[in-house]
């Protein structure tokens, strides 16, 4: 079974939200069989030395005259011995740096300085990556304020932060980014966003807001998955602002047509009523003007002339509201072509000249 649009999307938010750190850290590789754990008793100097400890980079690892001091029996005994340490790793790999500004000489400021920030214990390379929690201890106020982001987090030339890294795609998760961006954030983000435009505009250009808030483009998950058959009372009642993304009544007509609900479809049985009894007598004026786009949504514009064309087009039946006479002939300057779909040209000449 196919899953549903709506279904993906969420998918695709849940997988980017839980991606997290991994945006800003490269993927872990382990190039040796080597646990920070078991060595957690010596200062991080005894095996990294001063030098390497300010460059902290992966070309400054221990060599082996560092383990030898310890596992020499390792490194002089035979060839095999070598897969106790190495998992044949090509010598020179590139190793990637973490996505960000961040200086080691700046923070190594002693021989033991790595376990401020990184979690030796922990079994996996990954998990000894700091997580932004540590760097809040010491930088809490840098990371509260919402103009002080590229301190750290590399930003493009307009000052907004690179929020697509090599590595993945950087999102908040309630800490100190701002809101929990994870699934349905795109539904709930309006309070955050009126309560915190700033820290919004770090990341965002408002032409991402527009693209929603404009209607030239909506998420799947805005509407619920049976929206099609559930729309009309919604719409009905203006509770929902449709014109926000649903400019053309095309979409609608067309729609409604093929489900046998417009004027003139052909799916549309013959004893079906849509209207209430002698809504076309008159009754419908005012609602027509209050909401017309709800009329076009069902009724295409030769509707509307059928009855209120001029005579030789339609019935004869005046759309126009009192006093329109006096500014026809302005109306009929500017562009004649919407008169003309209602009066013939004779017609025009004598009553708007």
């Amino acid at each position: 079974m196919k899953p549903a649009p709506w279904a993906l999307a969420s998918l695709l938010w849940i997988a980017e939200a839980f991606a997290g750190e991994s945006a800003v850290y490269p993927p872990a590789r382990e190039a040796l069989e080597f646990s920070h754990a078991r060595h957690a008793q010596l200062a991080c100097a005894a095996c990294h030395g001063d030098r390497s400890l300010a460059a902290a980079r992966p070309e400054n690892r221990p060599g082996h005259d560092r383990c030898a001091s310890c596992h020499g029996q390792w490194l002089e005994g035979p060839s095999t011995r070598c897969r106790a340490c190495h998992r044949g790793e090509q010598r020179g790999a590139n190793h990637e740096s973490a996505f960000l500004r961040f200086s080691h000489p700046l923070h190594a400021t002693g021989a033991d300085s790595c376990r401020r920030c990184h979690d030796l214990a922990a079994r996996s390379a990954s998990g000894r990556l700091p997580e932004a929690s540590r760097c809040q201890a010491c930088h809490g106020d840098w990371m509260e304020s919402p103009s002080r982001c590229d301190r750290c987090h590399p930003a493009g030339p307009g000052g907004r932060l690179q929020t697509r890294t090599p590595f993945g795609r950087l999102r908040p998760r309630g800490g100190h980014g701002g809101d929990d961006h994870g699934p349905g954030f795109d539904r709930t983000h309006g309070p955050a966003a009126l309560g915190g435009r700033e820290r919004c505009l770090r990341c965002h250009e408002e032409q991402a807001c527009a693209r929603c808030h404009r209607g030239t483009y909506r998420p799947l998950a805005i509407h619920p998955p049976d929206w099609r058959l559930s729309h009309p009372g919604p719409a009905r009642s203006g509770s929902q602002d449709c014109d926000a993304c649903h400019r053309s009544r095309a979409e609608c007509l067309g729609c409604h047509q093929a489900a046998g609900v417009a004027e003139g479809s052909p799916r549309r049985p013959r004893n079906q009523r849509l209207h209430p009894a002698g809504y076309g007598d008159g009754r419908h004026a005012a609602e027509a003007r209050a909401h017309l786009p709800g009329c076009v949504s069902c009724h295409a514009e030769s509707d509307c002339i059928r009855c209120h064309g001029a005579a030789g087009i339609g019935g004869g039946m005046s759309p126009h509201p009192p006093g329109f006479s006096a500014r026809c002939a302005l109306m009929r300057q500017r562009n004649e072509r919407a008169c003309a779909k209602c009066h013939m040209a004779g017609d025009l000449e004598r009553r708007c000249p």
